[in-house]
């Protein structure tokens, strides 16, 4: 968004939420706002995208250099979503390796909570992809020819968390590994069903007999004999 006398850069970033009384991610907004004297970023909360930049540990950071500066954000921000994104398929990985054994309800749960996070990845990784698009063509403030350059790197580490986050949202298709997940909950569901009636019935004839009555219905009346 250009306006008079200053511009406004608006992006997506991961950030780290509980849901369910577990750790799990979603994204919030990260403005960088650029005038010709100084560089404003706002977030709502503490984000390791800009934790590098306060403890000087980035390479050639330098805010003199204010697009080279946006754009080292940017890539640290699209390197973080990549991080983020190999640990929610280990995550999933895990739970994938329970079916059959050890799958129970909470799986299900953190199987969804892994779904709702790809979408917001993805949603945010495109919306951030847009803004690159439009930043390929900003005029306004003056870029060196390493800047355009690590734009371009920007776009390509953005497109890759693009890729990562489809194929890990097909892997957790509701449609399919989710599917079989639920049918082996279902499945245990009804063997713990059917022990239950099995114990239920044996104890019934076990209680009849210790009060010494029949466990059948008498033939002409349908109640209990006593003996």
């Amino acid at each position: 968004e250009l306006q008079d006398g200053y511009t406004l850069i608006l992006v997506d970033i991961p950030a780290i939420e509980i849901r369910h009384d577990q750790r799990t991610y979603t994204t919030i907004p990260l403005g960088i706002i650029l005038t010709q004297d100084i560089i404003v970023t706002i977030c709502t909360e503490d984000t390791p995208v800009l934790q590098n930049f306060v403890r000087s540990r980035v390479k050639e950071f330098s805010t003199k250099k204010k697009l080279r500066f946006v754009y080292q954000i940017l890539y640290r921000t699209a390197a973080i979503y990549q991080a983020n994104l190999r640990i929610i398929d280990k995550r999933r990985t895990e739970i994938e390796e329970r079916v059959g054994s050890d799958t129970d309800d909470s799986d299900l749960i953190n199987l969804h909570e892994l779904e709702s996070t790809l979408v917001y990845f993805a949603t945010s990784l495109r919306a951030n992809g847009v803004v690159l698009d439009r930043l390929t063509r900003y005029k306004r403030l003056e870029q060196y020819p390493e800047d355009k350059e690590l734009l371009d790197d920007v776009i390509v580490e953005n497109r890759q968390a693009i890729e990562m986050t489809t194929i890990y949202r097909d892997i957790i298709n509701p449609n399919g590994h989710f599917r079989y997940l639920r049918y082996e909950c279902q499945r245990k569901l009804d063997a713990v069903c059917k022990y239950t009636a099995w114990v239920s019935d044996h104890l019934y004839y076990y209680i009849a007999d210790l009060c010494n009555y029949d466990a059948f219905p008498a033939k002409e009346k349908n109640v209990i004999n006593h003996k």
